[in-house]
């Protein structure tokens, strides 16, 4: 999709003059109309008979991940998804005639589904490829002497934060450098640095 809107961009500029406004109207619909159709026909050969299979194993795996608020958003997405997909296949199995008005409807309806593929399919591609393994837990014994061992170095001021993110259960986690007697360690830290946290 991205080569294909760079190569609209570059039809449609000369269709514009200095300020960016279409002076040959003609010229612009043609090139949006090729675009469409290029992007069909990605899709016909990338999508179409897949999609229905990506979505469901995206749902799949959406299901086995941890509850978080942003799994309801995600669900959201390939409800979304899988609504583009059937007008876009919907088109696909009865185009209108070629070069026909019918067609040029068809081509303005259908663009804004294949944009939004393009710009959120990757999404349904990675939960799809989601694989939820549990890792290896610390003992208590463990999680509690590295809780200790980050608040005392908290508190000596040597305990760095590098980067956080929330993980699929909706924790927030944060990896930070640990520096104790000249050794610096980094550790992963569930929760907010202030409240009681565990590796």
């Amino acid at each position: 999709m991205a080569v294909i809107d760079r190569e609209t961009e570059t039809a449609l500029d000369a269709t514009r003059d200095r300020y960016g406004r279409t002076v040959h109207h003609g010229a612009s619909a043609a090139a949006r109309g090729r675009r469409t159709q290029a992007a069909l026909a990605t899709y016909a050969t990338r999508l179409a008979e897949q999609g229905h299979q990506l979505l469901h194993a995206a749902r799949r795996n959406l299901d086995q991940l941890p509850s978080a608020p942003h799994t309801a958003a995600w669900r959201d997405l390939l409800d979304a998804l899988a609504a583009s997909h059937t007008e876009i296949t919907r088109v696909l199995d009865h185009p209108a005639e070629t070069g026909s008005a019918g067609e040029r409807e068809q081509h303005t309806a259908v663009w804004p589904h294949l944009a939004f593929w393009a710009d959120y399919g990757s999404v349904a591609a990675d939960l799809a490829d989601q694989h939820h393994q549990p890792g290896p837990q610390l003992s208590t014994e463990d999680k509690r002497l590295w809780t200790e061992k980050a608040r005392a170095a908290r508190l000596r001021g040597e305990l760095d934060p590098i980067e956080s993110w929330y993980a699929a259960d909706g924790r927030l986690i944060t990896l930070a450098y640990l520096v104790q007697d000249d050794t610096t360690t980094v550790i992963a830290l569930a929760g907010t640095l202030i409240q009681r946290a565990g590796r």
